[in-house]
């Protein structure tokens, strides 16, 4: 194994198995089990999504957590019914338990009363009031992380390692068999402030290939979030990110000759003031997108020349969106964006700077921790400097759903439109319309296992060449405890391409150990 790889090792297992000062409160992920947030392989279409408020209850509007006193009060009076049903309300509902706001529940009618007009004793077996409990009967949340208070923050950190074996180590057509390890490091740094928010999210991965002169693969990702609430009717959102990649060798932008394909950065920066108006809120946005490639070697000896795909991309929009009611907000949204590329030409000699806009409309629905769903439609325009291309544009369609259709099951739902840059001579670029379906079940609570199905279809402009994707993934998680759990992943990739020699099919399978605070 690398030196770099054992240090990557080591400064994960301090961070993970670091002494913790004081004990955070458990903070529980609807719909998931301790060790399985979400998919540990991404596929195409993968949206990023975030919790939701707690699902509404007929008799509240929110859920309550249990108030040993307020059931207590209900059975004292004889309205058990009451109680029993505030109790199975809240048995329903995932995540944090909250505490109510509405203060102590008045009795409305009163028990069976004696001639003294005293209340009656019970006959019968005394009922007690229990706390909620799901259908496991054990604690919900003895397999959930504490984190590690650090100041006014909370750290989860984890680091996964596996090995395995894959039919197709180069990931392309032709491929050899062999061994696999990876490791995977992740860390996630969260304000617990009563106003503003602070996010901090590490992710990463190294993929070895023992005995193979197959490169190793590192792909890491980092980003923060910050929320400024300024005014009670104005929030500033900041962002900041960073990610690196290897190209995949079945990319089309990869050249003729290539041994080990380039390392792509890509840095982001941005920010939005939202302002409400009432029910209208109007958010303006503007960010700066930066790709760099890096290394890469040919065949036969020397370094790839990627200078000229080195690009920026600065997009500024605006974004109208109108409250029909709490759970219903359409939207429309305008955006303007400019390439700028570091070499003017490339080396055909054409101009791949460009300049456009997108334009679409679509809604949001936010039913609670039950459902969270949004959607658009809209256009892609993008004119080239060089007249000697067709626009790069398009049919934009989004769309991301999260479905807990209970706290043991969540159903994801994501898909979404991506127009990038290529340097092939005779293209302005691709459009690639994704899809991923997604379910997380627990089957106990310290056992659950995950699926997913993923599907791409990518398009040249100016070609006829069109690559087809289907990704699957199935998961298991075992939690031992709430520190360590043992994983298992089988995947399965297949590209069907028009270009020559392009498609190829791959299974992989990882058995592991995940450690996590």
């Amino acid at each position: 194994m690398p030196l770099h790889a054992v240090a990557l090792v080591l400064a994960a297992l301090v961070l993970v198995l670091a002494p913790q000062r004081g004990q955070a409160e458990t903070i529980a992920i609807r719909g998931t089990s301790t060790f399985q947030d979400d998919l540990s392989v991404p596929l195409p279409g993968d949206r990023q999504t975030t919790d939701f408020n707690p699902i509404p209850t007929a008799d509240t509007g929110t859920a309550e957590a249990a108030n040993p006193s307020t059931v207590a009060d209900l059975e004292a009076t004889g309205n058990i019914g009451a109680a029993r049903g505030r109790t199975s309300a809240i048995s329903s509902v995932s995540g944090t338990q909250g505490q109510s706001d509405r203060g102590p529940v008045t009795p409305t009618a009163r028990g069976p009363m004696d001639a003294d007009g005293q209340p009656a004793s019970v006959q019968g077996p005394a009922l007690e009031a229990e706390a909620p409990r799901d259908n496991f009967g054990d604690d919900a949340d003895a397999y959930e992380p504490l984190g590690i208070r650090v100041g006014t923050f909370l750290l989860f950190p984890s680091l996964e390692v596996t090995g395995g074996w894959t039919d197709n180590v180069e990931g392309a057509r032709g491929g050899k068999a062999g061994g696999l390890y990876r490791i995977k490091p992740e860390a996630i740094l969260r304000s617990d402030w009563t106003r503003h928010q602070w996010e901090t999210t590490l992710r990463g991965s190294y993929t070895g290939y023992p005995g193979s002169d197959q490169a190793d693969d590192p792909n890491f990702s980092t980003t923060t979030t910050v929320r400024i609430d300024a005014r009670d009717s104005t929030t500033v959102d900041l962002e900041a990110g960073y990610t690196l990649d290897r190209e995949s060798e079945s990319s089309a932008d990869v050249a003729p000759g290539t041994k080990t394909t380039s390392l792509v950065h890509q840095l982001r920066g941005a920010a939005a003031v939202t302002q409400e108006f009432g029910r209208l809120a109007v958010t303006g946005k503007g960010s700066i997108d930066r790709t760099i490639y890096t290394g890469g070697s040919r065949i036969g000896g020397g370094s790839l020349d990627s200078k000229a795909r080195d690009n920026s991309l600065y997009t500024t929009s605006l974004r109208t969106t109108y409250e029909v009611t709490s759970a219903f907000k359409p939207f429309v949204e305008g955006t303007l964006l400019e390439r700028v590329y570091d070499t003017e030409r490339d080396a055909s000699g054409y101009r791949r700077g460009s300049s456009g806009y997108e334009l679409k409309t679509g809604a949001t629905i936010d039913l609670g921790a039950k459902i969270h769903a949004e959607g658009a439609l809209g256009w892609h325009h993008e004119e080239l400097r060089d007249s000697r291309f067709d626009p790069l544009e398009g049919l934009i369609a989004e769309a991301s759903v999260v479905w807990s259709p209970s706290r043991l099951t969540t159903v994801t739902l994501s898909g979404e439109t991506t127009f990038e840059p290529t340097t092939m001579s005779s293209s302005a670029g691709s459009t690639e319309y994704s899809g991923s379906f997604k379910i997380a079940h627990s089957l106990r609570r310290n056992l659950e296992v995950d699926g997913g199905l993923g599907l791409a279809f990518r398009t040249y402009q100016g070609l006829n060449e069109n690559d087809f994707t289907t990704t699957g993934t199935l998961g298991l998680a075992w939690s031992l405890n709430r520190n360590v759990a043992l994983t298992a992943r089988y995947d399965y990739e297949d590209l069907r391409s028009d270009r020559r020699g392009a498609s190829y099919t791959s299974n992989s399978i990882e058995v592991g150990v995940k450690v996590r605070r």
